[in-house]
């Protein structure tokens, strides 16, 4: 609850903003109160990290602000904007150049480290006027994402915290790096790689059909992408088939332009809006094209299909580890989509509640083996940890049936067990296509334990003897 009115505020000063940036006066107050509102808040950061001096939230606000306060400061009062810069230099830009190191996500593996530091970094670029104190700004910022994208992200360009996650990390780094790219000339330019190339094509691996993502970890199914970003990364990095993400249900339906976003990780920033003016002409793709996929690293395979009748079925499946960023105990689960549903699901995240990020985190159903399409082994669910994985043995997307075979018997900590080989087959031609087939084979080093294996759907069930 608190989270839905800080957001909003934020929301409602984003719109007021670009209402007055377009020229209509009228909002000049309400952008006034807004920023002075948000300036005598307590803390700029959320409840869930209140041990945290300086989080997600309060880099972003200071983001925010730099921007609105520098682009409209013709227009603003002169006080509201050096209060606002006050403020920024206090909760975050002091905290940043002082004790960096002690903030927990600078030189972080995961989306924290892109998020903090890009809107940290894009704030210093608009606001500080000292060339020595913005060159060592910038240089603490550059060398924290460097390890960000050199560790959130594997070197297949995979994303362990899902595609919600993958465009969370980005959208700030894109911002600052597009700064600080037109501040420097060109000189510095973080997009340009063949690392931020294999990043950019991940969304469309995990693309099953329009709109709908496959949503290991804790991630959702339904992602909605900033269009600006998105259009501006394909262009930068000639991944041109990443705007595919931005393909539409009900092509009437923009939520980019609703201020208030309620799906995933959306949120509306002033800075994050005006570059959905800037950057995209307002196309939508009109046809995407999905492929069969193999992504080493982060052990996932995809495998595409259609019926008899040519409806399209989607096979994902994730072998990975139990170390993950936002991890589940999820080694071995699989998705089955068809035709822009998904009848055998993975669950996705659970409520972020006060226990969910703690040692307690497993005795969730959503982050626990025992929520997933996973055997239970002996009364055993799965363990966490890294050398807890599976192993993908076989990957054949060029045959018929398309096959991805892998040992699951790592992720137990049951000593017995030698191996659980799980096929998936996938039919791609003649009367059967589109159908698939499971197959759990578990060999043990006595008698064995009494198996039972699960299949999550979000769907009513209806069970008959035998199935």
């Amino acid at each position: 609850n608190y989270g839905r009115a800080f957001f909003l505020k934020r929301a409602k000063l984003t719109a007021a903003a670009l209402r007055l940036l377009l020229g209509e006066e009228e909002w000049l107050n309400a952008v006034h109160d807004y920023i002075w509102n948000i300036c005598e808040e307590t803390n700029w950061v959320i409840s869930y990290h209140e041990t945290r001096e300086v989080d997600l939230f309060s880099a972003e606000t200071a983001a925010m602000l730099a921007e609105i306060t520098t682009s409209l400061g013709d227009k603003l009062a002169g006080e509201v904007c050096q209060r606002a810069r006050e403020e920024i230099e206090r909760r975050v830009f002091e905290p940043y150049l002082e004790r960096h190191a002690q903030l927990g996500w600078y030189k972080g593996t995961n989306n924290w480290n892109g998020v903090c530091n890009g809107s940290i970094g894009s704030a210093f670029l608009w606001l500080e006027k000292d060339p020595a104190r913005l060159a060592n700004a910038l240089s603490l910022v550059l060398d924290s994402l460097d390890v960000f994208l050199h560790t959130a992200y594997e070197e297949d360009g995979a994303s362990t915290e899902g595609p919600g996650y993958w465009l969370y990390g980005l959208i700030h780094t894109v911002v600052f790096s597009e700064l600080l790219r037109q501040r420097t000339g060109g000189q510095v330019d973080l997009l340009a790689s063949e690392r931020m190339r294999r990043i950019a094509a991940y969304p469309t691996h995990m693309m099953l059909s329009v709109e709908r993502y496959a949503n290991f970890s804790d991630c959702e199914e339904t992602v909605t992408f900033y269009p600006g970003i998105i259009d501006r990364l394909a262009e930068r990095t000639g991944i041109q088939n990443l705007v595919q993400v931005l393909a539409k249900r009900d092509a009437g339906d923009l939520p980019y332009l609703n201020p208030v976003i309620p799906t995933g990780l959306m949120r509306w920033n002033y800075d994050l809006a005006l570059r959905t003016l800037l950057w995209w002409d307002g196309s939508l793709p009109e046809n995407i094209e999905l492929k069969d996929t193999f992504l080493p690293e982060l052990g996932y395979v995809k495998l595409m299909s259609q019926t008899t009748n040519g409806v399209p079925v989607v096979l994902a499946f994730k072998a990975g580890h139990n170390a993950e960023n936002h991890n589940h105990n999820d080694v071995g689960s699989f998705i089955l989509h068809v035709d822009g549903e998904t009848f055998l699901c993975d669950p996705g995240r659970g409520l972020y509640d006060s226990t969910y990020f703690t040692a307690r985190r497993y005795e969730n159903l959503f982050a626990s083996s025992a929520g997933h399409s996973l055997p239970v082994v002996g009364g055993h669910t799965q363990s966490s940890g890294l050398k807890r994985r599976g192993t993908i043995e076989v990957y054949d997307a060029n045959s018929n049936p398309k096959r991805v075979v892998a040992d699951l018997a790592a992720a137990y900590d049951v000593p017995n067990l030698r191996s659980i080989h799980r096929s998936l087959t996938l039919a791609d031609q003649g009367p059967e296509s589109g159908t698939v087939w499971l197959e759990d084979q578990l060999t043990f080093a006595d008698e064995g334990e009494e198996t039972v294996a699960a299949l999550m759907t979000w769907l009513d069930v209806h069970i008959s003897e035998g199935g």
